[in-house]
């Protein structure tokens, strides 16, 4: 379960507290549950990825993208049906706040290309050449350069910061297998597993004592998160991605 399953995950009451051995080994701003319900093993930076052959000025901030240079220049994914598109969603409203995220999805609008149910049909239209900006993951460019040998796509990071999707493990409640659950928790934060995460899953370790491989001098690095709190997100997201959905229908 990712950081926004979290408040759900409480209320149906499934999960059951356990702090992992290896906890102060852990990147200390992803512990996004101090009560260790859900213990964070992995996580993603949701970025913009640019094509380096098609794009002719790189943005440096969410704000450089509302200039009409970019238009029909960005493919996103929709926050409805999309987990990287509603995290891009929740990087405006963190930025932004309540009261100027629409007014920024009303000035970006006519920036788009098109609106994908999801990632896999953003991205392909991506790397067919039909738009150089889509939003993706800090570590895309990290399959291109192990598999294709190329640094073509890059990892963008805006206004010094990413929104990052941060998964976590947790342990069943009244589980008869609590002592092997807890074994397996602290095992995914081993040394040994995690330096297995970043080319299989493309994604980062929390662990702050472990190294990244060379291929991630190519992927996103942000040292500051813009994550709005879990609890925050639950009460109102549903009335957030509504009032998105009307701005973009205007």
């Amino acid at each position: 379960l990712d950081n926004n399953y979290l408040p759900k995950a409480l209320e149906l009451g499934v999960l059951e507290p356990y702090k992992p051995q290896a906890v102060d080994r852990i990147r200390p701003d992803l512990i996004f549950d101090p009560e260790f319900n859900l213990i964070p093993f992995d996580y993603g930076y949701v970025v913009f990825n640019y094509d380096s052959e098609r794009l002719a000025q790189v943005p440096n901030s969410h704000r450089d993208l509302l200039d009409p240079s970019y238009k029909g220049q960005i493919i996103i994914e929709n926050p409805l049906t999309s987990s990287p598109g509603q995290i891009f969603l929740l990087t405006t409203i963190a930025l932004y706040g309540e009261d100027g995220y629409l007014d920024y999805w009303r000035a970006l609008k006519p920036n788009l290309l098109t609106i994908t149910p999801g990632w896999d049909e953003a991205y392909g239209i991506f790397t067919s050449g039909e738009a150089p900006l889509v939003v993706s993951y800090g570590a895309s460019p990290v399959y291109h350069f192990l598999y294709e040998d190329s640094e073509r796509y890059k990892a963008l990071v805006l206004d010094d910061g990413a929104y990052a999707q941060i998964e976590g493990i947790g342990i069943v409640k009244d589980t008869p297998y609590q002592k092997n659950a807890r074994r397996l928790v602290d095992y995914v934060l081993s040394t040994e597993f995690q330096a297995l995460i970043p080319e299989t899953q493309f994604m980062y370790p929390v662990r702050s004592d472990l190294e990244l491989p060379a291929s991630f001098r190519v992927a996103a690095r942000a040292d500051r998160l813009f994550n709005l709190p879990p609890s925050e997100v639950a009460a109102n997201l549903e009335r957030w991605l509504s009032a998105w959905e009307q701005v973009m229908n205007e």
